[in-house]
């Protein structure tokens, strides 16, 4: 002790050696524990509540001290150690002899009540005897209460602002670890009466992994050795308290142990990426599985940006991701295997992903915004950055779309394709480059919202070829709104194929053989034969009418008869009748038809389809049918394949919203007729509805028709 002595001297500042001398001398000095290796020592000093403990080793020369001083060793490191080196019995003169202990300490008593652990303190005196804590440490030092004498530690401190006025209470979980913190130095600490040591380090489950059926996976957690479960997050090993290390990370509980969970096949990537990892740290756990897929330790978290067109905007769906391409995703903070190997996640380096895109792009993980305009444009400079590199540099290498089109019977694609791409969705080029498809809507969106680049289904970008779209934009636009779900387009949208396919320099003969009828020596509408049941004189302008309805039917397109009342559009209507045909018309009129066709064309079978039984006359030459039936029976209608189908009095469909003029498009039909006298009522709106009937996508789509 004399060698540990000098050395403490030598350290210490000349000032704070004499305070400690002073300490020391003044009887503040108090052991409370003492081995030779280890010597606990507390200090009291006016003006401090709390005295200060320190920790002496004589052998390894090294001490400690709690009361938070800049200066080390400090006054009362200096003070433990002169009274420690004194031999026993001597005063450190002039002074008194220093006490071996306070005269009161104080008691930690544990219980168990209804499955929680319950702290209560009590305060015992010199003589043994036990009394419980009648009021809070803190009150007692503010009240300068000194009978018996007690020197609360700052770990006692701990557990008072813990419990506050309460004498006794129930440990909340969420502080349990720092109340067996502060428990590990206190000398009289018992669990139901029997005396225990308390230790902070929690007691993780035995863990093990085995076979399931169906080519799942089983995780068993059980309670390890000999441990005793005492109370909610509470254990018991050997005759140490301890908590219980919380699973709820893996669905489970500790107290409800021995628990199991299958992680079925498509779930292994989260067993394999985030569970086991943390179960391996442990050093917990015993694979008995040959199931669990690789594991890639090489791939890093990162930002993955899925850009979609729509309409004149841009949606943005951040994602975070495992590997380039994504091999695994992060969803509500489940680890998602897309294909093997499974990463291992690295939560620290994602949750810092996910601040540097909440910071720079003001985006979240899994959350699509949608920017439109200027600001899409200026997202995508503020996506460079994030992506970081030179702007300039990466808008050089961007590459060109290359416009393209397919033909496959009546499947008509128009396409824009990435050269010198590779991945899922590509085909090789004329040239012998992998070209990444984009489909034509997502061109067309991102050219009339300005942006200049379009979103490759990688995340990254391409330029849109601006002088061919400046030239055929509107038409391809056209086009994108008359094809059907199955990529079909009318016979009006030909020739807009056919300009896109000479301006690319590209041979569809297929698209020109269509076109055929229409243009082959075409000189004018040519005179089209009567029927011979026909049973009337047509009047020079009604047979001029008959010519083009014919002209129409033959070519398998359609057409709107807007003859003013009493003009005989009926009659005309009636001479163009060829094949199975389909008329709707108002109810007030059908009796009118049906007449008319008896009159006119008494060759021709006449069905009319109405009442409760009603069903299709296959026989039948003309069926006649009301909006309304036509609307509640279309699936009925859409079965067959009409050669002409006549709407009459067609301004019942100017609604383009409207049920029956959904239903009525719907019908398929080679050649569509609307009558009416009045096509335009209130907006000319109601004269694309009908003509969408008649020649879809011959004025375009609707809202580029209101525009114009």
């Amino acid at each position: 002790m004399e060698a540990f002595l000098a050395a403490v001297r030598l350290a210490c500042p000349v000032g704070l050696w004499s305070q400690g001398v002073k300490l020391a001398r003044e009887g503040a000095v108090s052991i409370e524990a003492r081995t030779p290796a280890e010597v606990t020592a507390r200090v009291r000093e006016r003006g401090r509540a709390v005295p200060p403990t320190i920790l002496l080793y004589p052998v390894d020369r090294e001490w400690d001290c709690d009361c938070g001083s800049r200066i080390f060793p400090c006054a009362h490191i200096a003070a433990a150690a002169i009274v420690a080196a004194a031999p026993p019995g001597e005063a450190v003169a002039p002074g008194p002899a220093p006490k071996d202990a306070p005269v009161a300490t104080l008691a930690y008593r544990l219980t168990v009540e209804h499955g929680a652990l319950r702290l209560a303190r009590a305060i015992v005196d010199a003589e043994g005897v036990t009394t419980a804590l009648a009021m809070p440490l803190a009150d007692r030092i503010a009240r300068g209460i000194t009978s018996p004498r007690l020197d609360p530690t700052h770990d006692d401190l701990r557990i008072d602002r813990i419990l506050g006025r309460r004498a006794a209470a129930d440990v909340p979980l969420a502080e349990l670890g720092i109340v067996f913190e502060a428990l590990v130095h206190a000398r009289d600490v018992t669990l139901d009466g029997q005396k225990v040591a308390v230790s902070p380090e929690p007691v993780d489950p035995a863990a093990r992994l085995k076979d399931a059926p169906r080519g799942a996976v089983e995780l068993e957690l059980a309670v390890p050795g000999t441990l005793q479960v005492v109370a909610f997050g509470v254990g018991k090993l050997g005759g140490t308290v301890r908590p219980l290390a919380q699973t709820e990370r893996y669905g489970l509980r500790f107290e409800r142990l021995p628990l199991r969970r299958t992680f079925a096949p498509e779930e292994l990537g989260t067993l394999v990426g985030e569970v086991l990892p943390d179960l391996e740290k442990r050093g917990i756990v015993r694979i008995e599985t040959k199931r669990l897929p690789r594991r890639d330790t090489a791939s890093r978290p990162r930002i993955h940006f899925e850009l979609q067109h729509q309409g004149r905007g841009l949606t943005v769906l951040p994602l975070l991701v495992y590997g380039d391409p994504p091999r695994a995703r992060v969803d509500g903070g489940k680890l998602v295997l897309l294909e093997a190997p499974s990463p291992v996640r690295d939560e620290a380096e994602e949750r810092a992903m996910c601040e540097r895109l909440r910071d720079l792009l003001s985006l979240v993980p899994g959350r699509a915004v949608t920017f439109e305009g200027r600001d899409a444009a200026a997202f995508i400079t503020k996506l460079e950055r994030f992506h970081g590199g030179d702007h300039e540099e990466r808008e050089r290498a961007r590459p060109v779309l290359v416009p393209t089109i397919r033909v496959d019977g009546e499947h008509i694609e128009v396409e824009f394709e990435v050269p010198g791409t590779e991945g899922s969705g590509t085909t090789p080029g004329a040239d012998g480059l992998s070209r990444r498809r984009i489909d034509l809507a997502s061109v067309l969106d991102a050219w009339q919202s300005g942006l200049g680049l379009v979103a490759i289904d990688n995340g990254g970008m391409a330029r849109l070829p601006a002088d061919f779209l400046e030239k055929h934009g509107r038409a391809l636009l056209d086009l994108v709104s008359v094809r059907d779900d199955e990529g079909r387009v009318p016979k009006t949208a030909l020739p807009v194929v056919a300009e896109v396919a000479m301006a690319l320099g590209l041979d569809v003969p297929r698209v020109v053989d269509r076109l055929a009828p229409l243009v082959a020596g075409f000189e004018g509408i040519p005179h089209a034969p009567l029927p011979p049941d026909l049973n009337a004189e047509l009047r020079h302008y009604q047979q001029r009418g008959v010519d083009w309805l014919c002209f129409l039917r033959d070519a398998e397109l359609g057409g709107l008869l807007a003859d003013d009342m009493g003009l005989g559009k009926t009659i005309q209507a009636l001479a163009a009748l060829r094949g199975r045909c389909l008329v709707v018309c108002p109810r007030s009129v059908v009796h009118n038809w049906a007449a008319e066709i008896r009159r006119f064309r008494p060759g021709l079978r006449v069905a009319r389809y109405e009442g409760a039984s009603r069903k299709l006359d296959p026989k039948a030459d003309v069926t006649l049918v009301t909006y309304g039936i036509l609307r509640s029976d279309v699936d009925k209608f859409g079965d067959v394949t009409w050669d002409v189908m006549v709407l009459d009095e067609a301004q019942a469909i100017k609604n383009p919203d409207s049920q029956v003029a959904r239903a009525a498009v719907t019908i398929p039909a080679k050649a569509r007729f609307a009558l009416t006298g009045t096509p335009v009522e209130n907006r000319l709106e109601e004269l694309w509805s009908a003509m969408r009937f008649a020649c879809p996508g011959l004025l375009g789509p609707r809202s580029d028709f209101v525009e114009r």
